[in-house]
């Protein structure tokens, strides 16, 4: 099930302002596409442990396909 949206909606609010303070960098895997990329700065897009797309939030969002890269579609 995962964590409540509360929860995390504060955990990336937490990790931001960190990165944003700190210039602490996070690996973080998220499958939640549009949640991961409201604090990335650079992104991947794994299948199978494969990268299958990278880049920026702008690059990414400017694609026309991104959300067919769910796990399994690949």
């Amino acid at each position: 099930m995962g964590l409540a949206p509360i929860i995390v909606q504060e955990i990336f609010e937490i990790v931001a302002q960190l990165n944003r303070d700190e210039q602490v960098s996070f690996l973080i895997a998220e499958q939640n596409i549009n949640v991961a990329l409201k604090c990335a700065s650079q992104d991947y897009v794994l299948d199978t442990g494969r990268v299958v797309l990278s880049g920026s939030r702008e690059a990414l969002l400017a694609r026309g396909d991104l959300h067919d890269f769910y796990p399994g579609k690949h």
